[in-house]
């Protein structure tokens, strides 16, 4: 924990912010005197200064409580794009917190299955909003503002952090590709921004092969590290990268027994359940390289953000949530009985999948392409789901909304963070 310049509020804090030294010198030229070159301190003394408005100015990741003193409240944050976990449970008037679930099941004297939002884990592999496996216990949704008052031991207010878009400007290709350009390469230098020297993990696909050339192209010097697994074309992608760019690659090998051995340890790691396999060799090469690496630059989310996977082919036509024709009345029709989830139900899965392609939204072809498991009896309840989500999608197209707002912090980014994480990267 730290404490502000006068006093009045204490923060803990997990994450970056990748813009703190801007933000310093704002805070510095309006008075703001500093004992440290710390962004954790950065945080705090913008929120003397501005309260939870200073939030919309912060680039990184985290997950912060501040203790506020004068207004007897506790403030909880966590980044817009939920890189990293913040949990809570209220019991009995007490608000407790954690970045990991089993921090609080210690502490709570009552904690049961929470088993009206499982047909949302074996739909999706994940849970939505801010379920978590377990009844008692809530995630905070990315980008949420929870306050809540010590004194009359209740929540004042749940906010998101919205920040202020800029003015709609029509490009021309060439311009687009520039100012797209600029933006990817002032992200990499302010992930460059660290204590320690920075590494990167280099797959040999598009995401970390780009992150690498453009880093490069900065100047920046760093080791790779890549997953070697035997077969895999990946690593013979990832060689040839490494000879253009010139880079200073590290294998690692991968082998069956590690692949084993690695599953039997990932239970003292994970923290809520999951159907994503590939948490089994992300964890496995963070292992391989602790103590070697302390930072460590991965591209995950790029395909989610640019649309690049095969799925994104069927998706990119779509501009629509909802459906053109309505397709849910069909849901109404599933049953249950053995006759039904034998026979009618697939066949009427059936029609909505012709129907599906050339009436469907993006709700029911998210359902349909992400889906693990095609349960009948949920199939109103995640679309309903859905629904709820795109309500407040704003300007954001509708081909990658649910990526962004589903899978990355459900899944994907859940799992790099707990893997890293666990080896102290």
């Amino acid at each position: 924990p730290m404490t502000s310049h006068d006093g009045n509020s204490v923060i803990t804090f997990n994450g970056e912010i990748y813009n703190y030294q801007e933000l310093r010198e704002e805070l510095v030229a309006e008075g703001t005197s500093f004992a440290t070159q710390s962004d954790t301190e950065v945080i705090l003394e913008g929120y003397s200064r501005h309260g939870e408005a200073f939030f919309t100015k912060l680039r990184g990741m985290w997950a912060f409580a501040i203790h506020d003193k004068v207004r007897k409240q506790l403030v909880l944050s966590r980044d817009q794009f939920g890189i990293k976990p913040l949990y809570y449970a209220i019991e009995s008037g007490v608000l407790h917190i954690a970045s990991e679930i089993r921090a609080l099941t210690s502490v709570l004297n009552t904690i049961s299955p929470n088993t009206d939002a499982y047909y949302q884990y074996f739909s999706f592999g994940f849970f939505l909003f801010d379920n978590t496996y377990i009844k008692e216990i809530k995630k905070l949704p990315p980008g949420e503002i929870l306050v809540w008052d010590m004194e009359k031991k209740e929540r004042v207010s749940s906010t998101q952090i919205v920040v202020s878009e800029e003015k709609k400007v029509v490009h021309t290709y060439e311009e687009t590709i520039e100012k797209l350009k600029k933006t990817l390469k002032e992200s990499v230098q302010a992930h460059f921004i660290s204590d320690v020297p920075v590494s990167m993990l280099l797959s040999g696909g598009t995401d970390s092969s780009l992150i690498a050339a453009m880093a490069k192209d900065l100047g920046k010097e760093f080791t790779c590290y890549t997953l070697d697994v035997k077969g895999s074309i990946d690593t013979a992608y990832a060689k040839k990268i490494a000879e253009a760019l010139h880079l200073n690659v590290q294998y690692v090998e991968m082998k069956e027994s590690d692949l084993a051995d690695q599953y039997e340890k990932i239970w003292n790691t994970i923290d809520e359940p999951t159907a994503d396999v590939s948490i089994i060799p992300t964890t496995l090469i963070y292992s391989k390289i602790a103590g070697k690496a302390k930072v460590v630059l991965s591209g995950e989310g790029g395909d989610e953000l640019f649309g690049g996977y095969e799925r994104h082919q069927v998706f990119s036509g779509i501009t629509s949530f909802t459906d053109t024709v309505p397709l849910h009345w069909l849901q109404s029709l599933y049953g249950v009985s053995a006759v039904a989830l034998r026979y009618w139900n697939p066949l009427i899965s059936r029609v909505q999948n012709v129907l599906g392609k050339k009436y469907g939204g993006m709700i029911s072809a998210y359902e349909k392409h992400m889906r693990i498991a095609g349960i009948p009896i949920a199939a109103k309840k995640i679309r309903k789901d859905l629904e709820n989500m795109s309500a407040n999608a704003g300007n954001i197209q509708p081909n990658l909304y649910f990526d962004r707002n589903v899978y990355l912090p459900q899944d994907l980014l859940y799992k790099n963070d707990n893997s890293s994480m666990a080896a102290t990267i």
